[in-house]
Parts: C-alpha cells; sequence; structure tokens
C-alpha cells in the first residue's frame, strides 16, 4: 500500500485498485488453510505479486509532471500494459483459487480504475488548455463533429464551441456526450478525426494539434469522427 500511496497522477486509480485487489487475494489464501495450499497455488500468487510490483514499481517511475496527458493512446502506454499483464495473471490466480465468479466483479473494478484515470486526465487537460481569465479573449471555434461507427454508420452530431487552443484530445470529451452507452467511451478514446477536402474525406495530420490549427483562421468547423 505505501508504494501505491506514492504513486499519482495518471495512474493513481489502477494502483490502489491493484493494491487492494493483491491484499483480497492474500487474504482468500490465508483463508484456504495449510492443508488445502497446492504448488499451483503459490506459483500462480507469486507470479500475480510478482507482475503486480514490477506494474506499480514502472508507474511510480513514470514521469508525472506533465501539463498534458495523451487520452487517445493512453491504453497503449507501457505501464498501462504492465497492469494489464498483471491482471491476467491475477485472473489465472482467481481460478486456482476458485473464484471466477468473484473475479467478474473485481474485474470490473479494475476497469472502472482505468476509466477514473482516463477522466481525471481529460479534465487536468481542460484546465491546464484553458484560460484562467473568466473575460479570456481566445477566439473560439464552432465546431460540428458528425460521429460514425467504423463500418459506416452515423451514430449521432455533435456540435459544440470551443476555444482555438484546445486540442482535439479535449474535444472528444467534448462531443463524446451526443453518444450514450459505450460508445461514450469509444469516442473519448478511440477513432480518427477526418475534415472534408477537395479529394474527399482525409485523416488531420498529427502535427494539428489545436483547432487554431485545424481551423486556420476560419470561426466554424466540420469533422468527421470515425470510431474504432
Amino acid at each position: 500500500m505505501k508504494k501505491a500511496g506514492r504513486i499519482h497522477r495518471p495512474f493513481q486509480a489502477q494502483a490502489f485498485a491493484f493494491v487492494m485487489l493483491c491484499r483480497f487475494l492474500a487474504d482468500q489464501f490465508t483463508a484456504i488453510g495449510d492443508s488445502a495450499v497446492t504448488a499451483e497455488n503459490i506459483g500462480s500468487l507469486e507470479e500475480a505479486f510478482n507482475e503486480t510490483l514490477n506494474a506499480l514499481k514502472a508507474a511510480e517511475g513514470a514521469v508525472s509532471a506533465l501539463q498534458t496527458f495523451d487520452v487517445t493512446n493512453f491504453t497503449q502506454n507501457d505501464v498501462v500494459q504492465k497492469f494489464g499483464k498483471a491482471e491476467s495473471l491475477i485472473q489465472e490466480t482467481f481460478k486456482s483459487f476458485n473464484l471466477d465468479a468473484q473475479w467478474r466483479e473485481k474485474q470490473a473494478e479494475l476497469h472502472a480504475a482505468l476509466e477514473k484515470d482516463i477522466d481525471r486526465m481529460a479534465k487536468l487537460n481542460d484546465m491546464f488548455r484553458k484560460p484562467q481569465s473568466r473575460n479570456s479573449t481566445t477566439p473560439k471555434v464552432k465546431v460540428t463533429v458528425s460521429i460514425h461507427d467504423k463500418g459506416g454508420a452515423h451514430l449521432s452530431t455533435a456540435s459544440v464551441e470551443e476555444e482555438s487552443t484546445i486540442r482535439l484530445s479535449a474535444l472528444r470529451w467534448s462531443v463524446a456526450g451526443a453518444l450514450d452507452g459505450q460508445n461514450i467511451k469509444r469516442a473519448r478514446t478511440t477513432g480518427t478525426f477526418l475534415r472534408q477536402t477537395s479529394g474527399g474525406l482525409s485523416e488531420i495530420p498529427t502535427t494539428h494539434e489545436t483547432l487554431a490549427d485545424i481551423a486556420n483562421g476560419n470561426q466554424q468547423l466540420n469533422l468527421t469522427l470515425v470510431l474504432s
């Protein structure tokens, strides 16, 4: 738990969730008694704990003083990948303890922790990017986003007015409210922004980071978001 206490954004919620899960497994191991302990139980538990510790060490050593976070590619982050490996080993440990029913509940808690970290990062991004003055003179851009499934089906259209300094990763969170269910999560973290050009729809280059870069002086912007 002390290790988790030294971990801050953007992995704090996941760190605490994994520590609590390991504590739950330790209690289960103690409860089964020495006579019921098997080599499989011990080996599986040790592997799960070791991998969780590796993930916690990676999270503790990660750069946490950044002003903004990459929400879109967060699940591909090296630390998140390590947490994912630990999750797989923990699941195997639950199976070795015949705790499949409890695992479904605990897995949901891990995924909720990931969503909490993503949500916290997006809010911090928005706070960092917006001017502190209430009377901001930063130009605003009216953005209409047509949201489609990867198969081409139109899901919704969102119209928002945002300051020209925000990035596409922040825009995702603004337009995700036009959707429902799992599509909200998909819009926040996955998919590609496109815009109309003379040759048809084309992906927006990664060098265009803010609405000002994309709008190029225009106050009205029409985009398409295709979810992955």
